[in-house]
């Protein structure tokens, strides 16, 4: 389902995991995002991005990508998107 990262996506995506590691306990600080703020720093990221806002909200409800509801928002971790849309796409056999 996703697409591959081109070189300088990758780097920059690599950047901005190291920026964000909690050095204490070596994880990637949350960052949690609603659907409208998520597509926006998406778009901020990557002006020319195909991820659309109804790609990512599929994603989200399918449980594709991990969300929490938070009484009338559902929240995601946008470092899951990342995971996601960088994921190698499966290989299709040809077989239904």
């Amino acid at each position: 389902m996703g697409r591959q990262l081109t070189p300088t996506e990758t780097k920059i995506h690599k950047e901005n995991c190291e920026r964000m590691k909690y050095p204490q306990l070596g994880i990637g600080m949350p960052k949690m995002r609603t659907l409208d703020s998520g597509i926006k720093e998406i778009q901020e990221i990557d002006p020319n991005t195909q991820i659309t806002k109804n790609a990512l909200r599929k994603a989200v409800l399918s449980g594709d990508i991990p969300s929490k509801q938070i009484g009338a928002k559902r929240i995601f971790d946008l470092n899951e998107v990342w995971k996601y849309f960088s994921a190698p796409a499966p290989v299709s056999t040809g077989k239904r």
